[in-house]
Protein backbone atom coordinates (compact mmCIF):
# COMPACT_ATOMS: atom_id res chain seq x y z
CA UNK A 1 0.00 0.00 0.00
CA UNK A 2 1.25 3.51 -0.91
CA UNK A 3 1.47 5.76 1.61
CA UNK A 4 1.58 10.18 0.62
CA UNK A 5 4.01 11.84 2.74
CA UNK A 6 2.51 15.44 4.80
CA UNK A 7 4.46 18.71 5.44
CA UNK A 8 5.50 17.12 8.73
CA UNK A 9 6.77 13.69 7.71
CA UNK A 10 4.09 11.69 8.74
CA UNK A 11 1.67 9.38 6.73
CA UNK A 12 -1.74 9.70 6.02
CA UNK A 13 -1.62 6.00 6.90
CA UNK A 14 -2.28 6.94 10.57
CA UNK A 15 -4.90 7.87 11.86
CA UNK A 16 -5.69 10.73 14.39
CA UNK A 17 -4.24 8.68 17.51
CA UNK A 18 -1.86 7.36 15.69
CA UNK A 19 -0.38 11.15 14.60
CA UNK A 20 -1.11 11.78 18.93
CA UNK A 21 1.28 9.15 19.36
CA UNK A 22 3.99 10.14 17.54
CA UNK A 23 3.82 13.87 18.07
CA UNK A 24 3.86 12.92 21.87
CA UNK A 25 7.17 10.53 21.29
CA UNK A 26 8.41 13.60 19.90
CA UNK A 27 7.94 16.14 21.71
CA UNK A 28 9.45 16.04 25.61
CA UNK A 29 7.16 18.78 26.70
CA UNK A 30 4.31 17.05 25.40
CA UNK A 31 5.31 13.61 27.29
CA UNK A 32 5.91 15.23 30.26
CA UNK A 33 2.78 16.71 30.20
CA UNK A 34 1.10 13.27 29.36
CA UNK A 35 2.91 11.86 32.79
CA UNK A 36 1.65 14.55 34.85
CA UNK A 37 -1.94 13.67 33.51
CA UNK A 38 -1.69 9.94 34.21
CA UNK A 39 0.16 10.63 37.29
CA UNK A 40 -2.66 13.59 38.16
CA UNK A 41 -5.33 10.55 37.72
CA UNK A 42 -3.61 8.43 39.83
CA UNK A 43 -3.86 10.87 42.89
CA UNK A 44 -7.38 11.06 42.16
CA UNK A 45 -8.04 6.80 41.70
CA UNK A 46 -6.37 7.27 44.96
CA UNK A 47 -8.92 9.58 46.48
CA UNK A 48 -11.85 8.36 44.99
CA UNK A 49 -10.48 4.66 46.84
CA UNK A 50 -10.41 6.50 49.93
CA UNK A 51 -13.82 7.60 50.22
CA UNK A 52 -15.52 4.44 49.17
CA UNK A 53 -13.66 3.25 52.30
CA UNK A 54 -11.06 0.77 50.21
CA UNK A 55 -7.96 2.17 51.89
CA UNK A 56 -7.33 4.10 54.97
CA UNK A 57 -7.34 7.62 54.40
CA UNK A 58 -3.86 8.01 57.07
CA UNK A 59 -0.98 8.36 54.51
CA UNK A 60 -2.88 7.55 51.51
CA UNK A 61 -4.75 10.60 51.86
CA UNK A 62 -1.23 12.82 51.77
CA UNK A 63 -0.14 10.35 49.06
CA UNK A 64 -3.06 10.97 46.91
CA UNK A 65 -2.85 15.39 47.56
CA UNK A 66 1.20 14.93 46.64
CA UNK A 67 0.13 12.56 43.39
CA UNK A 68 -2.94 14.88 42.52
CA UNK A 69 -0.74 18.13 42.58
CA UNK A 70 2.52 16.79 40.93
CA UNK A 71 0.57 15.84 38.29
CA UNK A 72 -1.50 19.17 38.06
CA UNK A 73 1.76 20.78 37.95
CA UNK A 74 3.52 18.72 35.09
CA UNK A 75 0.75 18.86 33.24
CA UNK A 76 0.59 22.27 33.43
CA UNK A 77 4.38 23.00 32.37
CA UNK A 78 4.43 20.94 29.86
CA UNK A 79 1.42 22.21 28.31
CA UNK A 80 2.03 25.77 28.57
CA UNK A 81 6.16 24.83 27.55
CA UNK A 82 4.62 23.44 24.54
CA UNK A 83 2.37 26.44 23.92
CA UNK A 84 5.13 29.29 24.01
CA UNK A 85 7.02 27.24 21.69
CA UNK A 86 4.74 27.02 18.94
CA UNK A 87 3.72 30.60 19.19
CA UNK A 88 7.26 31.51 19.13
CA UNK A 89 7.34 29.66 16.07
CA UNK A 90 4.77 31.16 14.33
Amino acid sequence: MATTETVNGTSDSHGPVGRALIAIRSSALLFMATIGFLIFAFGIAVELAIGSGIVDRGIWGIWSAIFAWWGAGLTLAGVVGRVVIWVRRR
